[in-house]
């Protein structure tokens, strides 16, 4: 393998990281840093699957209830 293989493989794993992280995890209770480091260190599909189904944020409105 030459080196500008193993770079995209390393730019699109991260890429694919912070795809995931920033479109599910900032509504996930598990967050943006955690879905991140999952995906990264585990693998992205692995990431996506547990980010996917960690529990949704609950909103609360300015009145105090949940919406």
């Amino acid at each position: 393998m030459d080196a500008s293989f193993i770079t995209l493989y390393i730019l699109t794993w991260f890429g694919s990281s912070y795809f995931i992280a920033a479109l599910l995890g900032e509504k996930r209770r598990i967050g943006f840093w955690s879905s991140f480091t999952i995906c990264v260190l585990l693998s992205p599909l692995v990431g996506f699957v547990a980010t996917y189904f960690s529990k949704k944020k609950e909103h609360i409105n300015h009145q105090g209830t949940l919406v």
